[in-house]
């Protein structure tokens, strides 16, 4: 049922469903945002992109050097996928206008705080020979002072507060998904080095004075215990406050002291005591409410915590309350909401990289690439060693589809800091995604050198290595990262790095991994199952080989002329599956896939038709078949996609594209689900948001005559008024109200198998999600029923481009459409666990070549050619959008022609890798 698909999670996301551009789907963990965060960018959210992914770490503030200035974690620490944010705040301001006089020894104004170095020293020289309690005063003073000048920070007091620490939440402008839910508090802002000559010298003599044993008032306390708070000196800090708070169990800023030394030393549930006992004690309090609720979101206590910061905003409309506040939104996913405090803040105060660094994640996260791209730039303007804003830089370009912007940026970041290991991860991620694997493999190796407990870089370093053939050094990654933990995705990828190992050398015509595999552990992988999980209970583990194990040899084709010839040609094809629309970056590795796979089905479907104008069969060995494997027959459909899913397969170890219909039965049955995701939450995804008014345009058109379904699957007709109010929407928010429910709409798709047959296409579906924000998303369930009647329509199909050659008919515009609508029905069909999209246009190529023609035209700008096929209801509605650049842009060409054969040379898994690592190599 669809209920049970979609909202119990059973679905599994394909964010990648158009995978022209050559991307394949981003790792598990999905690259994230660094918050001072993705990519959410979008097609390849559920499997691939990488699922991430879909997703990287978010981090908040730039770091200092000072080691007071360290991320407090909280008791259950996030994964080590977690993106941790760090924020940046400024110092607690006065309590109240009525105890000024208290605060007041909090700090120096600025103008103060600019005297000569020189001056100062000598200052505190002399306040540092002084033994009376009013010098006590003085230096704890001057100290706080220079605590506040070394940081930056206002002088209204250097007591540093906890910054709002966010959910780790991994949050990507490409669509993304996080289960995260670490959080982080901050000691930066107003911390100090001890180390700093004036300050040293106050800390000496505050302890001086401390070691004399001398009777100190309640001012000269809390002024020490500031000091000692703002250097790190927790404990120290707090048993002053305690001695003020035992004589004075009123004292508001004592209170407050203790509360933020409590806050950050991590003992969380004292400070919200204190800051409570403020609060009764003086309800007009702005920074106790604003404490309170910093603190309450350290603990997760969200909605808590926005009832005490908005009162704060109450009574006291400070940057801080509302940067605070923006932070615990960003924290919910509210970005919208959390965007407006932002934008208050830099309006109040435009001083703060880190605020504008939650501004550019807001937009980022809400699918606004280019406003997010200028608050980065803002924040770098005011902190240029700021490397976490070069890192979330880079990540908006790479969302955009930008590469050259995006290596300059990720290059800033490690320019910065060479170890940063975040911007490493991230880095390492982009190369990964444009194909360049072993400059990725670099980048992983290095931060795992750095931390070999770095679980995200342990698990995609075994990744690179496994898609570079390296199968030794990838099984004993994935043994690191299950070590690290035992219950990780990366146990499936060991398994079939294993079987690769076994099968290396067998012969591609025997070879196949939708046969070969067990069924459950394909759907374990796909849904990213707990090895645990009640299906995997049978499943039989791939033992390690006894011997060494023989890794590829990526120079294997180098002295090879017949792999020159078949790799030169690959090169123009390849290209031609690249999209020109934002958020699809150029995969080289991948275009080398398409052109292989192209001119290997290109080869294969000429032979047949060859043997079929002769009155023969093709003879092909069926021990490589998906379906009917090992048995005798007929060349079909099938046969000819098993060599594009082939390819995909081998091309990317990281993504799971198998046959549906050959996942578990169980998950056959149930329907094993794709989604692609329009809107996810609050964001327009970057990737397919373009076509979001092409869906909806679909609801209006078929609603009133096909009706609607409700989550659990009940069909029901919208009465003329909601019908009236549907025919004006143009957006999810209109949409939901127009309908009143949670909604999927079937597209009809019109048979040419069986004349007036209409089944179903794909369910453009509207869930909400809160806060404020929905899944608009195109769905496509696998289930039995359907499977029969698009393997009948693509046999008829299929049956019908055979009859076309047999007859010699030289009309091209007949064989187009033949074509044409052959991909029509599969992008319907939906047959694939990942890649769809992506193999159908190889296959259309492919036809098109084994026809002696070739498209030497790129995709149109802003054109994604699978979302018209599945978005319409006729063969000849789709071609109507797209055949006019097609039919143009194909040429009379017969590419083929002494090339040689493709699987004569390329003839073993061992050397489709070597292949696609070869071409990546030649290529850079």
């Amino acid at each position: 049922m669809f209920g049970q698909l979609c909202l119990q999670g059973k679905a599994e996301v394909d964010e990648s469903r158009s995978q022209h551009a050559g991307i394949p789907g981003p790792p598990p963990q999905k690259p994230a945002r660094v918050p001072s965060q993705s990519h959410v960018s979008q097609k390849n959210a559920a499997s691939s992109e990488p699922e991430s992914s879909k997703t990287g770490q978010a981090v908040g503030t730039p770091a200092k050097e000072n080691p007071s200035n360290t991320a407090l974690k909280m008791p259950a620490p996030a994964p080590a996928s977690a993106p941790q944010v760090v924020s940046e705040t400024s110092p607690a301001r006065s309590p109240h206008k009525k105890h000024a006089s208290k605060s007041s020894l909090a700090g120096s104004s600025p103008s103060q705080q600019a005297k000569p170095q020189q001056q100062q020293q000598q200052q505190q020289s002399t306040k540092a020979r002084q033994s009376s309690s009013s010098a006590v005063r003085d230096s704890a003073h001057a100290a706080s002072s220079s605590a506040s000048a070394a940081s930056g920070s206002r002088s209204s007091g250097p007591v540093v507060m906890p910054a709002g620490a966010t959910r780790n939440k991994t949050i990507q402008a490409q669509g993304g998904r996080s289960d995260n839910e670490g959080l982080s508090i901050s000691a930066a802002g107003a911390n100090v080095s001890s180390s700093d000559p004036q300050v040293a010298m106050a800390l000496q003599a505050v302890q001086q004075v401390l070691d004399s044993g001398e009777n100190l008032d309640d001012k000269q306390r809390i002024s020490i215990g500031f000091l000692l708070v703002n250097t790190g000196n927790y404990d120290k800090g707090i048993e002053q406050f305690n001695k003020v708070l035992r004589a004075s169990p009123k004292c508001l800023e004592a209170l407050l002291g203790r509360g933020t030394a409590f806050a950050l030393c991590n003992r969380l549930p004292l400070a919200i005591k204190d800051f409570s006992t403020a609060i009764e004690l003086d309800p007009s309090c702005a920074d106790a409410w604003k404490r309170r609720g910093q603190t309450r979101a350290a603990v997760g206590e969200d909605d808590k915590a926005l009832t005490d910061l908005a009162q704060a905003i109450r009574l006291s409309k400070d940057y801080e309350s509302f940067h605070q506040r923006g932070i615990v939104l960003h924290k919910m996913q509210d970005f919208r909401t959390a965007l407006k405090d932002f934008k208050e803040a830099v309006r109040l105060d435009a001083k703060h990289p880190v605020t504008w660094n939650f501004y550019g994640l807001c937009e980022n996260s809400l699918g606004n690439v280019k406003p997010a791209i200028a608050a980065y730039n803002k924040a770098l303007a005011i902190d240029p060693n700021f490397k976490e804003g070069w890192v979330n830089l880079a990540q908006a370009y790479r969302d955009f589809g930008d590469e050259p912007n995006s290596i300059k940026y990720f290059a800033q970041a490690l320019e910065v800091d060479p170890s940063y290991i975040h911007a490493l991860h991230l880095r390492g991620l982009f190369w990964y995604g444009v194909g360049k694997i072993h400059l990725a493999l670099k980048d992983f190796s290095k931060a795992v050198q750095l931390n070999s407990a770095e679980a995200n870089c342990v698990y995609m370093k075994g990744v690179s290595e496994m898609a570079l053939g390296q199968w030794s050094s990838a099984v004993r990654s994935f043994d690191n990262m299950l070590v690290l933990d035992s219950d990780h995705v990366c146990f499936y990828q060991r398994e079939i790095a294993l079987y690769m190992i076994k099968r290396a050398d067998d012969q591609i015509s025997t070879f196949n991994f939708d046969v070969q595999l067990d069924q459950y552990m394909k759907e374990a992988w796909c849904k990213r199952h707990s090895i645990k999980h009640p299906r995997m209970r049978r499943y039989k583990k791939f033992l390690p080989p006894r011997g060494a194990i023989k890794d590829v040899d990526s120079k294997m084709f180098s002295q090879n002329s017949d792999f020159s010839k078949i790799f030169d040609a690959s090169i123009p094809i390849g290209r031609l599956i690249q999209l020109n629309t934002p958020g699809f970056l150029s995969n080289r590795r991948q275009h080398r896939m398409v052109g292989f796979s192209v001119l290997e089905m290109a080869q294969a479907l000429r032979s047949h038709w060859n043997a079929l104008k002769q009155g023969n069969k093709y003879d092909f060995d069926s021990r490589g078949a998906s379906k009917q494997n090992g048995k005798p027959h007929a060349f079909g459909w099938r046969d000819f996609m098993d060599i594009s899913v082939r390819w995909r397969q081998v091309s990317e170890p990281n993504d799971q594209v198998f046959w549906i219909d050959l996942l578990a039965p169980e998950a056959f049955s149930e329907g094993f689900g794709l989604q692609t995701p329009m809107v996810t939450g609050q964001m327009d995804v970057v990737r397919y948001f373009p076509y979001a008014g092409m869906a909806i345009e679909a609801i209006k058109k078929h609603a009133p005559k096909h009706g609607v379904c409700d989550v659990r699957d009940n069909k029901f007709k919208l009465p003329a008024p909601q019908l009236a109010l549907l025919e004006k929407v143009t957006n999810c928010d209109e949409m939901m109200r127009a309908v009143g429910q949670p909604f999927y709409l079937e597209t009809p798709c019109q048979s040419l198998a069986v004349k007036g047959r209409t089944f179903s296409g794909t369910r453009i579906t509207l869930l909400q999600k809160p806060p404020g924000g929905y899944e608009f998303t195109i769905r496509t369930p696998g289930t039995p029923p359907r499977w029969v009647l698009y393997d009948e329509e693509l046999n008829v199909l299929w049956d019908r481009i055979n009859d076309f050659i047999t007859s010699g008919s030289d009309d091209t515009q007949e064989f187009h459409t033949l074509v044409f609508t052959f991909y029509f029905y599969w992008c319907n069909f939906g047959p694939l666990s990942r890649g769809t999209a992506a193999c159908g246009f190889i296959a259309l190529l492919a036809m098109l070549i084994a026809h002696e023609e070739c498209l030497v035209t790129s995709i149109p700008e802003g054109v994604q050619v699978d979302w018209p096929a599945i978005l319409t209801t006729h063969p000849e509605q789709f071609m109507g959008i797209v055949y006019p650049w097609f039919r143009d842009g194909i040429v009379k060409k017969d590419v083929l022609d002494g090339l040689p054969n493709v699987r004569d040379v390329i003839s073993t898994p061992r050397q489709m890798i070597a292949a696609l690592n070869s071409s990546v190599l030649r290529i850079q």
